[in-house]
This record gives C-alpha cells, structure tokens and sequence, in this order.
C-alpha cells in the first residue's frame, strides 16, 4: 500500500503507516526493513508483501470437481451468500485448528468469488503464510510462497471501501496486492492479527472482503510464530505455518465468541515489563551496507563500551557516532519507547490517529489555498515541511512503538536489562541485522 501523498508532506507513522499489503506482483514490493530506527520507517517501508530468497518449490493442485464459483458458473452472486470457507492451519507440521470464515458478499462480490473458487478449486491447499508479523497481520496464499506468486485467473478490480461495518481490524480478511497499483491483487490475502492504527491506514485503500468469526487460538498461534529478518523487515517465518486446507462449506458459519478481539498480552515472550525505555548505539557492519566487517563492527563497540565503563555518557557517544539515521542530528532518535509483544498503548494510538487526521486536513487546506493562487509553490512546500517536522517531533518524544518493529535480538536484550543497566545486541544476520547494538535501560 502507498500512502504517499503527492505533496511533501511525508507522514513517517511505521506501524500506522502502511504497512504494504503488497503481492501478486513479481517484483519486490516493500523496500526497508523493521529494525529498530531512530526515525520511524516512511509509509511504504513497513506493508506486508515482500519476496523471500528461500521460497518453496511452487505448489501442484490437482483437479477436482468443483461448486462452480467461475464468472458465469452454477453459483449466481445471490448465492454467494449461502457459503463461508474454512482454512486449516498446520505449523511446523502440528496441527494447531482451523479457521472459519465469513464473507461479506454484498459488499465485496468480485472478491469474495475469487476466493470462493480457488478455496473450491484447492488452490490455497498446501500453500504457507510466508509474511507474519505479530502486531498487525498473517499474510499466505502465494503459490510461490515468497509474495511473487499470481493466481492463474489474473488480477480482480479493487472493492475498495472505508465504511465502518468493513474496517480492518483484528480477525479482517483482506487481499494482498503489489504496491501502489490497486489492481494488482489476484490470490494472496492477510488477516489482521490486531486493530490500531496500522489498520486504520489501511481502511479505503485494500479490499476488505470477510472476518474470522471463529478461530481465535488459531490465529494467535499463527500471529505468534518466531519470525527472522530478510534484510529489510522481522517477518520471515522460522518454521512453515501451512494451509492444510481450505474448504468451502455450505450454510452459515458457526460462531465464536463474539465480539471478536486480539486477546491480552503475549505472555509467551517471557518479558517481565510490558514497556521498556532505552538508550541505544548503533555500530552497522557490512551487512547493513557499511564499509566495515562484523570483526571490525564489534571491535569498534567493544572501544565505546570501554569509553562508558570510563564514565562516558551513551547518549553523547551516539550524538557523535551512532551510525542509525538521523540520531547524530538529533539524539532524541537514539530513545526508543517499546511495548512488549501484545501490548498496545490504546490511548497514544488515538491520539497519533487525530494528530494524522489534523495535520492531513492542514495540507489539505494548504493544497486549496495553493490552487486557488493564494500560496506560492515554496510557501506550500514550507507548509508541509512544518507538518512533516510536527508529526515527527510527536513521533521521537511521544510515541510508544509496538514490538514488530524491532528484531528479535533487540528485543531479548531490551526487556531482560534492569534500569539502569546496559546490555550488548550482538550482529545476528537473523535476529540483529543491522550489526551491533549498546542499550541503556532509562525506563
């Protein structure tokens, strides 16, 4: 998804911005990774849909009879209605429940046939769920299990829609597309395994087409599969979480408990506190595209930790070396505020949701005055960049990030240190990507 506006005004929301639902495409769809930054990754860095290196062979489905969900086949649009699907769900080879599904045919017809028939065609069987990221969605279907694969159908029209009764939110069935072309979605879907503002910005911009109305364990064992960097983002699953199958049933769907909510805190991470504040120096090595090796990265880190067992401060050492973007201009980019896996600050998403909707309203208002002649072209450039440096400000001093942001290795490291403490994240090509990281627990 591509949440960029064509004005300057860039708005850097990492979990909010648009976590691109990006698929079906052949070409790599989401650039930076979710590594811990010290500026928030811009909107089209943190979407779901990207190519993994070490995909599976691509999946034969035999033929076999099938309902007739094909345009024009025995299955009329009215009666899209009298059908839901069920997926099982396979991880690491242990069966682990199915999820049921219903589908919002009035609302999304094309989308919701399309899906109808490649379930009924068992397309989907044997497929994974190669993109997974804790906070905000699964995302399966590829036939090439890496985000480059298509359905042999082609590609559907958006259905877009951004009314309340189809609003992404935990539990939503939502259709995977490349980028910015909003009719590149065919065959690959995700399924929101949270609700905040990730998924707001995602309203009106994906085709939302049906909701989990009864599987919440499963879900959440899929949602909370260890992940592995792929070099741009924390979403690579570490073992295969597989559709044993996908079934189209007809009749009503049986319900679960309703209504239907992400449940509490991950308890499974064994992290005593829900949130951190840290301090953080970066040494990048070669894997990060740094002219050093990982050898020279940990001696150049093993000088600084001398320097603080010296007595200097962390903070002025990043000012002056860190090599993570924007903190040598600013150190308050250095501080990271961080949730444990689970845990939402509610109230600081609704905040950062009115202060989006604000400052998008300013450009708004801004871009009229600019085609109505009464602001020069810079006048509105400098606007925007006010809007920009705003939002950022909130951004670095004020918001809590959620835990999919940050690798693993940082977080085992952030959440085991007392306050006060300081603590190593060593370059794990997986788990600490970027190279080597010095954390001080401030909070």
């Amino acid at each position: 998804m591509d949440t960029r506006c064509t004005s300057q005004l860039l708005f850097w929301i990492p979990a909010m911005a648009c976590l691109a639902l990006s698929a079906c495409g052949g070409s790599d769809q989401n650039p930076a990774g979710l590594e811990p930054q010290n500026t928030p990754p811009d909107p089209v860095s943190a979407e779901p849909g990207e190519p993994v290196e070490d995909s599976l062979p691509p999946q034969v489905v035999a033929p076999r009879k099938t309902l007739g969900f094909e345009p024009g086949g025995a299955v009329g649009d009215e009666a899209l209605k009298d059908y839901h699907v069920v997926l099982g769900v396979d991880i690491n080879n242990t069966d682990v429940g199915e999820l049921v599904i219903e589908l919002w045919h009035q609302e999304a017809p094309l989308t919701t046939r399309n899906f109808l028939r490649l379930a009924d065609e068992g397309f989907y069987d044997g497929l994974t769920f190669h993109r997974i990221m804790r906070d905000f969605m699964v995302q399966g279907g590829c036939p090439l299990a890496n985000g480059t694969g298509s359905s042999p159908y082609g590609n559907l029209q958006p259905e877009f829609s951004d009314k309340p009764g189809r609003d992404h939110r935990y539990g939503v069935l939502s259709m995977a597309r490349g980028g910015s072309d909003i009719n590149s979605a065919s065959c690959q879907f995700f399924i929101c395994c949270d609700d905040g503002p990730a998924h707001w910005n995602l309203d009106g911009k994906y085709s939302s087409f049906g909701r989990v109305v009864n599987g919440v364990p499963t879900l959440e064992a899929m949602a909370s599969v260890g992940v592995s960097s792929d070099g741009r983002e924390t979403s690579k699953p570490r073992v295969p979480v597989v559709i044993r199958f996908a079934k189209v049933v007809r009749g009503p769907p049986p319900v679960g408990e309703m209504p239907l909510v992400r449940p509490g805190r991950d308890e499974a991470s064994g992290y005593v506190a829900s949130r951190v504040i840290v301090q953080a120096l970066v040494v990048q090595c070669s894997a990060s595209g740094q002219p050093r090796s990982a050898a020279e990265a940990q001696a150049l880190m093993s000088a600084y930790q001398e320097q603080i067992k010296g007595g200097a401060d962390l903070l002025d050492l990043a000012a002056l070396h860190s090599d993570a973007g924007g903190v040598r201009d600013d150190v308050r980019r250095a501080v990271h505020r961080i949730l444990a896996p689970g845990v939402r600050d509610r109230e600081g998403d609704v905040a950062m949701r009115e202060l989006q909707q604000a400052l998008e309203e300013r450009l708004r208002q801004a871009g009229q005055q600019l085609a109505a002649k009464e602001l020069s072209r810079e006048e509105y450039v400098e606007i925007s960049k006010g809007l920009n440096s705003e939002l950022g400000e909130y951004l670095t001093t004020v918001r809590w990030r959620p835990a999919h942001e940050f690798p693993q290795g940082f977080l085992d490291v952030a959440f085991g240190l007392e306050v006060g403490a300081f603590g190593l994240v060593e370059y794990h090509p997986a788990l600490a990507p970027r190279g080597f990281t010095l954390l001080k627990r401030i909070e």
